[in-house]
């Protein structure tokens, strides 16, 4: 049995028919609804990677634009691909890369790429001549996070060989982008810092004479916090999927959870006091015991930080997770 939006059937993940993960979708255009409605109706980019946080990529993209998502955001050309495929026609960014990467595909499918190098840019623009078409590109800076983006010090010759590219008809830079390092922290120094530095970066991007529409550098922890972060798109990830990113668990901003795990008891059995159970025995019943196994564990994706603190309902009572998740 599974829930979902009347108009977006829901996604299942079964094992062997012990176990399974439903997904509400409803949930999934409800919260990406409120996240909107938050960021005063910013353009919001609901960002689907990784099939959609394990959620469905083609069937949370159908939600998230349900819910009014813009734009969506893939982290790899396939995942683009693969929601072309599926009909979805919604504006897509897609922004990890490999040297080879086939941007002629996502020219001919009207896929935004990312570049955080010149050596990405040119090879974009490469593709783009050969295929007789132009790229829609994004320009990303890498305003503290360390990871993906050009470094301020490499920001200016970016932006200038993305020019002389434009000029030639090569390409168009629709946006300027990065990310936030510690969002869930919202008062930590570095968001402030990071987002100093990205405005310096657009602005730089627009004196030199680009015209990128989008301006996006808020994660799930920045469009719930930090309001200085949204500018002209908001990027959440996790959020949409109900789940808040600050360590507390709580949010703002209602989130409802879009995932349920259900699965059927593999057994169950008393056993005496003073029972280890699971790997290191960190848990002993302190008295006669039942026990219940449920047949999912790390292997399935079960956080093991869950481990003595993990919650699960048999049949509507909630039970404590004994010991390790294994």
């Amino acid at each position: 049995m599974m829930t979902a939006a009347a108009n977006h059937p829901a996604h299942l993940a079964a094992v062997a028919g012990r176990a399974e993960a439903v997904i509400d979708l409803d949930a999934i255009s409800a919260n990406v609804s409120r996240l909107r409605a938050h960021t005063d109706g910013r353009t919001l980019m609901a960002v689907v990677k990784a099939d959609g946080y394990g959620h469905g990529i083609v069937e949370s993209a159908r939600a998230a634009r349900h819910g009014g998502a813009d734009w969506l955001g893939v982290a790899l050309l396939e995942e683009a691909l693969r929601l072309r495929a599926a009909g979805d026609n919604a504006p897509i960014l897609s922004w990890l890369a490999v040297p080879g990467e086939r941007y002629a595909a996502a020219v001919a499918a009207d896929v935004e790429v990312s570049a955080s190098s010149v050596a990405q840019l040119n090879e974009i623009a490469a593709c783009a001549s050969s295929a007789a078409g132009r790229a829609r590109v994004q320009l990303k800076l890498d305003s503290g996070l360390g990871r993906g983006g050009a470094q301020p010090t490499d920001w200016q010759h970016l932006v200038e060989v993305a020019v002389r590219h434009r000029d030639v008809g090569l390409l168009d830079v629709t946006g300027v982008w990065s990310h936030l390092a510690c969002s869930d922290e919202p008062d930590h120094p570095s968001v402030a810092a990071q987002t100093a530095e990205f405005e310096a970066g657009a602005t730089y991007a627009v004196e030199a004479g680009l015209e990128p529409t989008h301006l996006h550098l808020a994660n799930s922890g920045g469009v719930l916090a930090s309001p200085a972060t949204w500018f002209t798109m908001v990027r959440p990830g996790i959020a949409i999927y109900g789940v808040s990113p600050f360590g507390d668990g709580t949010s703002p901003v209602e989130l409802t959870p879009a995932m349920t795990l259900r699965a059927a008891l593999a057994l169950v059995k008393r056993v005496p006091a003073g029972h280890g159970v699971s790997y290191g025995h960190t848990y002993t019943t302190p008295a006669e015991t039942t026990l219940a196994l449920v047949p999912l564990g790390y292997g399935d994706g079960v956080p093991r930080h869950a481990s003595g603190r993990g919650q699960v309902l048999v049949r509507g009572s909630r039970y404590q997770v004994a010991g390790r998740v294994c």
